[in-house]
């Protein structure tokens, strides 16, 4: 579809009288500039939005909702607009675009800090580094915090400081009826729990608190593993990780290829420098491979350190398994897989180790639903044509399918695409029973449904 296309889409007129009435900044495909603010970063996601609204005034976003529920039509809230499965875009819908909304606000008084929804983890991790604080987030410094968040949120600092679900202590939210409650441990403790793992299905989250951690000294870098040792390292690395990796280092092995277009294996790694003894270890079990820009890092410098390899916007295609166990078969399944991966394509696959503050973190504190799972599994792969979207996506959904051959592993909310194959249960696992109560409570009538939806 094309943007004149776009404009004569049924609806859209009534959408664009609507918007025009609103006092703040509005994008109809009218507007010179439409083509570019549709865009989010996926671009498998091709979304022709009647309308994108940037606000945060209340009275504002009362209005939308209020249009959206009479008239059946479909909301979408863009943070960043990062997320795999399209999810800050909508065909034919209205974007609630938070994206130039990024104030951060330090409160050390309290010790927490105070976010807008549209800050990416790069201004968060601006604002606080210098001042030597800290949130975990995620690994990528483009990405928006607000979505992250909401799925859970994986990152360089899990074992130490856990997800940043876990670190969220309040929520402003405007609800569907346009009231604005504030989720905290008191009143509206159960949406706080929600927010934390369940997704984007209970409101317009209006500014995120979460609790300060101080900011260590780190040691960052990788060891190169050539091919032919992979299975050898990958199994004792596998075995450290499991018995004896202290919860301030966190290691993510990812299977890559150089330029030449071999693969190999980076045994990517964070780690406080005021715990050696763990990067001591590390350096034993990865004895005989190649050191790659291992030093003292500067925290955000580390952060932003991974963003190149995900310019520039392509079509993208991942999913996720969680595991309790990583055998050697499972090793061997992986190896194979990525030696058939599309040459062409950046594909990649990644080893998250899920340890320390993560596994310590009570079931019931948040509605992350995979506590007892030791290994996250990133299938992962993007290219620029969509001609060669079956070789790609079949090739994520094989390397899946195989590892999980029953669908019984966890997925998680931040990587999944919204395929009509996969059971929203496995997201959330025990807790979803408990989260779709509350999204009956607090969304009866599933205004957001723009989402993994309860």
């Amino acid at each position: 579809m094309s943007v004149a296309q776009a404009k004569a889409v049924p609806g859209a007129e009534a959408i664009e009288r609507f918007v025009r009435t609103l006092p703040c900044e509005v994008i109809t495909p009218q507007d010179a500039h439409y083509d570019e603010a549709r865009q989010i970063y996926n671009r498998f996601h091709d979304m022709y939005p009647a309308a994108l609204v940037r606000t945060l005034d209340h009275a504002c976003l009362r209005q939308v909702l209020s249009f959206a529920m009479a008239q059946g039509v479909e909301l979408a809230i863009r943070g960043g607009g990062h997320h795999i499965g399209g999810l800050g875009t909508s065909h034919q819908g209205i974007v609630i675009d938070f994206s130039p909304f990024q104030q951060v606000q330090l409160d050390t008084a309290n010790g927490v800090v105070h976010v807008q929804p549209g800050a990416t983890l790069k201004a968060l991790d601006e604002a606080l580094c210098p001042h030597g604080w800290v949130v975990p987030t995620g690994t990528v410094s483009q990405t928006g915090l607000g979505g992250l968040t909401l799925g859970g949120g994986i990152g360089w600092l899990v074992g130490a400081y856990g997800l940043t679900c876990d670190n969220l202590v309040g929520a402003d939210v405007m609800l569907a009826d346009g009231s604005v409650v504030r989720a905290g441990e008191g009143a509206h403790k159960d949406l706080l729990w929600a927010l934390r793992g369940g997704g984007g299905n209970f409101g317009v989250v209006l500014s995120y608190t979460y609790r300060l951690n101080r900011l260590p000294d780190v040691c960052c870098g990788a060891y190169r593993v050539q091919w032919s040792r992979v299975p050898d390292v990958l199994a004792r690395l596998v075995e450290f990780m499991l018995q004896r990796c202290p919860p301030q280092l966190t290691i993510a092995p990812a299977f890559l290829r150089d330029a030449a277009g071999e693969p190999y294996l980076s045994i990517d790694f964070c780690g406080f420098e005021a715990c050696p003894d763990g990067l001591r270890e590390l350096a034993v079990v990865a004895a005989g491979c190649e050191p790659d820009n291992i030093r003292r890092w500067d925290f955000a410098d580390w952060q932003s350190s991974f963003d190149a390899n995900f310019l520039p916007p392509m079509r993208g295609y991942w999913k996720a398994k969680y595991l309790t166990q990583l055998t050697a078969a499972d090793i061997a399944l992986l190896i194979t897989h990525y030696e058939q991966a599309p040459r062409a394509a950046r594909c990649t696959i990644t080893l998250e180790h899920l340890h320390g503050a993560f596994r310590e973190m009570p079931c019931e504190e948040s509605a992350f639903g995979h506590r007892q799972m030791n290994f996250g599994v990133l299938i992962s792969t993007r290219w620029p044509t969509p001609a060669d979207d079956p070789a790609h996506v079949g090739w994520v959904r094989g390397v899946a399918s195989e590892l999980d051959p029953h669908g019984r592993c966890g997925s998680y909310v931040n990587y999944s695409p919204l395929d009509k194959d996969d059971q929203v249960s496995s997201l959330y696992g025990d807790h979803h029973q408990k989260l779709k109560r509350l999204k009956g409570l607090y969304d009866p009538q599933n205004l957001f449904r723009r989402n993994h939806n309860l």
